[in-house]
């Protein structure tokens, strides 16, 4: 299904459940000139990673300030982060050096979780659509990196792959693309998307 509007909305819809209840009250949005003057009100915090405490390899100065601030306040924070291509030892390494003092149970991130639903899988064979910097042998599953060999033998490997993960479309291609479309074309893997993607919601 090609993603759209409608189709995010439903997904949300699905997984309706797992969502806070809506609050009918009306809340009056609150500006602060820093978590510092809110810090008193809450136990931890939570961060996002890309644009809230760095810009690619360079930390945010103030950020960094703030997060040693709100840690030497005893308050607990913890880091998200959508770097799906980096393993979370790397990640974690990466933070630390930018100055931001966390510990591995302080960053989540889209790989860590990824890694998980993989290894529910250890029979299927997946397809990873990755940069080879992705460190992708460290991935708890049987794979291969779609972009390593030439379009026929792309090919050949994707038509006997059971499934197909989208971790980083650097580098990616044309002709890599119309690969994995003739592929799915040749070889529809629909059931194997929806219910990784369930297991993932």
């Amino acid at each position: 299904m090609k993603p759209s509007p409608h189709w995010a909305f439903e997904a949300y819809q699905r997984i309706r459940f797992r969502l806070p209840e809506l609050v009918s009250e009306t809340v009056t949005p609150q500006q602060v000139p820093s978590l510092e003057a809110i810090s008193d009100r809450f136990d931890g915090f939570i961060f996002d990673a890309f644009g809230v405490l760095n810009a690619g390899n360079n930390a945010l100065p103030t950020a960094v300030a703030r997060f040693h601030d709100l840690q030497s306040m005893g308050k607990h924070c913890l880091v998200l982060s959508n770097a799906a291509s980096a393993p979370q030892k790397e990640l974690v390494r990466k933070y630390r050096n930018l100055g931001f003092p966390i510990t591995p149970d302080q960053l989540i991130s889209s790989r860590m979780l990824m890694s998980d639903a993989l290894a529910s899988e250890p029979e299927r064979t997946w397809a990873i659509m990755a940069p080879t910097s992705a460190h992708t042998d460290q991935l708890p599953c049987r794979g291969f990196i779609i972009g390593d060999l030439k379009a026929k033998a792309n090919r050949e490997r994707l038509d006997n792959a059971d499934a197909i993960v989208m971790l980083n479309a650097r580098g990616w291609t044309r002709e890599l693309q119309q690969c994995l479309v003739d592929s799915l074309h040749h070889r529809p893997r629909h059931g194997v998307f929806r219910k990784t993607l369930q297991q993932c919601l």
